[in-house]
């Protein structure tokens, strides 16, 4: 006990924001010279600076090593420290710059594939319309990776699949829509005319999957598995990239499975094609994550509120 509260007061008093700004930047980038040139520093003197938070310590947070260095147990502690309080700091400047100046400031929004294309789309035009100085920062990524770059204070805002297995206190998850899955082509493909396609007719086809270990995967193969019929693996090809899927599904006969709004922008503009399948799939809940909506700084709550109306349109 008498450790803790030493380091408690050590902290307190010798760490400035900077610090904890500089240990930040040398965790993402596992290298003091580009952390230094992210801030504006000189090398020797964010080595410097880091020796000194070391010796402050008592403790290593960051191993050297010939191409960089790697952070250490007790440097993963502090670091995810850290980022709490530069965005408190963010968060209490955005407060008084609304409160003085408007509503400006930045959000930063993680979104699962499934959101990218409809929902968040239409949320942050809305938003820009009426708040054109806000930054918007979006970032695409995993479950699992949104959820954890939220609660490291990467993100403000993570739309994802909402999952029990993701549910973590501290954090507030509410959702906003049910989506269900479908089965797309390009528009020309040789069975988007088709009625009724079979299970056993979609085994043969050459697919865009998501790699294995999946949700989304092994919800894939539970729809073949139920049906009496071996899942595709050899004609497959595994990518989760938005641009990358829709180039080869206008370019091959190629067939995807596609939350039904993820797909629905594409359909509507004519390039994709739903086709007609006896899979009958439930995708789920799409919500929001968030910390406590009073921590949310002005840009963030207004962005909030953007993506319910948004939600309840396509609901």
């Amino acid at each position: 006990m008498k450790n803790s509260i030493k380091i408690e007061k050590t902290l307190l008093n010798k760490l400035k924001v900077k610090h904890f700004s500089l240990l930040t930047e040398i965790d993402r980038f596992q290298n003091v010279l580009k952390a230094s040139k992210e801030l504006n520093m000189r090398q020797p003197a964010a080595s410097k600076m880091l020796q000194e938070i070391e010796d402050i310590l008592g403790v290593t947070l960051f191993e050297r090593g010939r191409r960089g260095v790697e952070t250490t147990p007790y440097g993963e502690i502090l670091v995810a420290q850290a980022k709490q309080v530069l965005s408190a700091v963010r968060h209490a400047s955005e407060e008084i710059v609304s409160l003085k100046d408007g509503v400006s400031g930045h959000v930063r929004i993680g979104t699962l594939l499934a959101a990218a294309p409809v929902l968040l789309p239409s949320a942050v035009t809305s938003l820009k319309s009426t708040h054109p100085e806000v930054l918007v920062s979006i970032q695409d990524g995993t479950n699992e990776s949104l959820i954890a770059a939220l609660d490291n204070g990467d993100i403000d805002l993570a739309i994802s699949r909402m999952q029990p297995s993701l549910i973590q206190k501290g954090l507030l998850h509410e959702v906003l829509y049910e989506d269900h899955m479908c089965v797309v082509s390009r528009t020309g493909h040789p069975g988007a005319e088709s009625n009724n396609i079979a299970v056993k007719e979609l085994a043969e086809c050459q697919w865009i999957l998501p790699g294995p270990q999946t949700l989304l995967r092994d919800q894939f193969n539970q729809v073949f598995s139920s049906a009496g019929v071996k899942p595709p693996s050899d004609k497959v090809v595994e990518s989760v990239s938005l641009h990358m899927n829709l180039a080869l599904l206008l370019q091959t006969d190629m067939v995807t499975f596609l939350p039904y709004h993820a797909a629905k922008p594409y359909i509507d503009l004519g390039l994709l094609k739903q086709l007609n399948t006896r899979i009958n799939s439930k995708y789920g809940p799409i919500g929001v994550s968030y910390k406590q909506q009073e921590s949310l700084t002005p840009a963030s709550r207004i962005m909030l509120e953007y993506l319910r109306k948004e939600a309840e349109k396509l609901s």
